[in-house]
C-alpha cells in the first residue's frame, strides 16, 4: 500500500507540474526507501504468512541502505544546486 501511495504521489506531483524531470528522479530514489521499508515490514517482522524468520542483521542492512539512498539523494541535490549557481553566475 505504501508503494502504491508513493507512486501516486510521484505521478500527481509530475502531472501538476510541482516537480520536473530532476524532482521526479529524486522522488523515485526515495521510492527505493519506501519499497525497502515495505519489504522489511512484510517479510522480516515475524508476523504474517510472509515472514522468513531469519531477521538477524536485517535491520542494520535496511538502515545502511536507507542512509546510502539518502546520501545519494543529498549528493545529487547539492550537485544540482551548485551547477545552477554556476550557470547563474555565467549568464548573469
Amino acid at each position: 500500500m505504501l508503494i502504491v501511495l508513493w507512486n501516486a504521489l510521484i505521478l500527481h506531483a509530475r502531472w501538476d507540474k510541482q516537480v520536473g524531470d530532476y524532482g521526479t528522479s529524486v522522488l523515485s530514489m526515495f521510492g527505493n526507501i519506501v519499497t525497502a521499508w515495505s519489504w522489511f515490514g512484510v517479510n522480516e517482522l515475524r508476523a504474517g504468512l510472509h515472514s522468513y524468520g531469519f531477521t538477524e542483521g536485517r535491520l542494520l542492512a535496511l538502515a545502511a541502505f536507507i542512509f546510502l539512498q539518502l546520501g545519494v539523494m543529498i549528493f545529487f541535490l547539492v550537485v544540482r544546486r551548485s551547477v545552477a549557481r554556476q550557470s547563474a553566475v555565467v549568464t548573469g
